[in-house]
């Protein structure tokens, strides 16, 4: 997961918090691939409090916070 910092870079987020406080999921940027780097489409959904996470395979998701 990649959050934005005060210059405007994405930097990686390591902790166990979902949504840090004043950040917001960018789901035009957030993206998941399965196995074989393909992009897969409408698998994300926030639901405000959580993110689902939607496919029967295996896949890799990057995820951007924007910063409020």
């Amino acid at each position: 997961m990649y959050v934005e910092n005060e210059s405007g870079t994405y930097v990686p987020y390591n902790d166990t918090n979902l949504f840090p406080e004043g950040y917001a999921l960018n789901l035009e940027k957030s993206s998941c691939v399965d196995t074989n780097g393909k992009k897969l489409e409408n698998v994300l959904v926030n639901n405000g409090d959580s993110i689902t996470i939607t496919s029967n395979k295996t896949i890799y998701c990057y995820l951007y916070l924007d910063l409020i």
